[in-house]
């Protein structure tokens, strides 16, 4: 965050956030400090499997969250994502064919 900062400092950026946008600011902070203040908490007090799947699905809620009351898009960029990954060609493989493999004859030393 901190070479965030500096980052747009160097570059001259503009720093400048509406009211709305300090209050998203303070909003999304405020929930990370309500998160690493119960997480603790939850361990002490709950299984700690179904605290740790609680907590590593809440990107997913949050996520979700945003679609339905900001009307986010879901998947912004999945054209530009698809694109990058290489195309495979077909496997010449049948997987139906009894599967028989050669091994190297071993020679004895000399």
């Amino acid at each position: 965050m901190i070479g965030s900062f500096l980052l747009c400092i160097l570059n001259k950026s503009d720093l400048k956030a509406s009211k709305k946008e300090l209050f998203y600011f303070f909003l999304a902070g405020l929930m990370i400090f309500v998160t690493d203040l119960f997480l603790p908490l939850a361990y002490t007090k709950m299984p700690v499997g179904l605290v740790t799947a609680i907590h590593f699905t809440y990107p997913t809620i949050v996520c979700l969250l945003g679609v339905l009351l900001f009307h986010e898009a879901f998947f912004p960029n999945t054209r530009k994502l698809l694109r990058c990954i290489p195309r495979r060609k077909r496997s010449t493989w049948d997987l139906r064919a009894p599967l028989s493999i050669r091994l190297p004859r071993l020679q004895a030393p000399p």
